[in-house]
């Protein structure tokens, strides 16, 4: 249905409504289907949308993976969330950062995506040094670890962070997801949404930083 919904025009539709809305940067996985559509909007359209790439664990060597996404305009990848946690899982941090070197090799900005407070924890423990962190947050024990505990040990983390999962995939209603990432500490949400509800997103993301949020954790 996602497939047969999401033509072409359908996608580079979505994407004019998010720059329109004041959406300045895209997360997408590293894989031709983007790719291709990526760059027919940035030569087409004109874009200026940026986008950060999620490295695609079937597409063979992330390092190869990061060229190619910059080769079609990515400014900066991510090792995939699953990837990184089993690495901290098996004791192999060091693996991590030996793909981040290859990630900033490629030329791009190097992040760590995780679902899981322990990755983000041997990350920090490994001295690993991304350039900013790709972390599940949200009130729905979606793939994620306790808000409370991710909260507490953001605080001190003074790398960008991009939240994503808020809404523990459709669980959450919008306003309160985005609400308890920004307060929890995220810096960036990453939110997947259909054309007809980007507006309304965007508009309640604005709305809530005009007003001001409680948070512990300084901006990154």
């Amino acid at each position: 249905l996602m497939t047969r919904y999401f033509t072409t025009e359908k996608i580079l539709e979505t994407w004019t409504l998010a720059e329109q809305n004041g959406i300045n940067t895209t997360l997408m996985r590293a894989d031709p289907h983007i790719m291709e559509h990526y760059q027919k909007f940035t030569r087409q359209r004109g874009s200026k949308l940026q986008w950060i790439a999620q490295s695609a664990p079937e597409q063979g060597d992330p390092a190869e993976n990061a060229k190619r996404a910059r080769d079609h305009g990515a400014i900066g990848i991510y090792l995939h969330g699953n990837v990184s946690d089993n690495f901290v899982k098996q004791g192999k941090a060091e693996e991590i950062g030996r793909i981040l070197n290859g990630f900033r090799a490629a030329g791009l900005m190097a992040g760590v995506g995780a679902h899981l407070l322990a990755t983000i924890q041997g990350s920090e423990l490994a001295k690993l040094d991304p350039d900013f962190y790709m972390f599940t947050i949200n009130r729905m024990n979606y793939y994620s670890s306790s808000p409370a505990e991710i909260a507490a040990f953001m605080k001190n983390i003074k790398k960008p962070w991009v939240g994503f999962k808020v809404l523990g995939a459709g669980r959450d209603k919008p306003l309160e997801g985005f609400q308890h990432a920004f307060e929890k500490g995220a810096d960036f949400i990453a939110v997947g949404m259909f054309d007809w509800q980007v507006r309304d997103d965007t508009a309640h993301v604005q709305e809530m930083l005009s007003k001001g949020l409680t948070r512990d954790r300084a901006w990154a």
